[in-house]
């Protein structure tokens, strides 16, 4: 069996191939026509700059980061780099809060469109952490003090 080391930044190959890749070093030739095949072309909008506007911040990045863990699952991944989402947020209302996650959520959704693990973790992690009454009675700083408990809370839970 034929085996090929492309690029870590090729975007036609899906991020759970990269990782393969990333940690084991090889990847078959039919694992790679798969992961060619089932990408489709990234949307040209501008969701993936939506959550930085402010800052340098990227979610992308970051979920690369922590992917980049050997022991870490892609999901596991994707709550951590939403759960950054929320510390790095510049936003003063929880609208702006929210919005901004859902726009991070989108933008980690569509980066890697074949990935089940990562839309299920992203679409989870959002009702989880934004789901509660709790929030509605509080100052913005609690509230937002309560969603990064409830984040790493839930980060905790998905790793074990």
């Amino acid at each position: 069996m034929e085996t090929q080391a492309p690029s870590m930044e090729n975007p036609k190959i899906s991020a759970y191939y990269q990782t393969r890749l990333a940690h084991f070093g090889v990847v078959s030739t039919e694992w790679l026509a798969q992961a060619q095949s089932a990408t489709n072309p990234l949307p040209s909008s501008s969701t993936d700059s939506d959550t930085d506007k402010d800052t340098n911040f990227s979610v992308i990045d970051e979920f690369n980061r922590w992917r980049n863990h050997p022991d870490l699952a892609e999901a596991v991944a994707a709550i951590r780099a939403l759960a950054a989402v929320i510390s790095s947020s510049k936003a003063s209302t929880m609208m702006q809060l929210e919005i901004e996650l859902k726009n991070a959520s989108d933008t980690l959704k569509a980066w890697d469109t074949t990935s089940i693990s990562l839309t299920a973790a992203s679409d989870l992690f959002m009702r989880y952490v934004t789901r509660t009454s709790a929030l509605e009675f509080e100052d913005f700083n609690s509230a937002k003090s309560r969603l990064i408990e409830r984040a790493d809370k839930f980060g905790e839970i998905s790793y074990k």
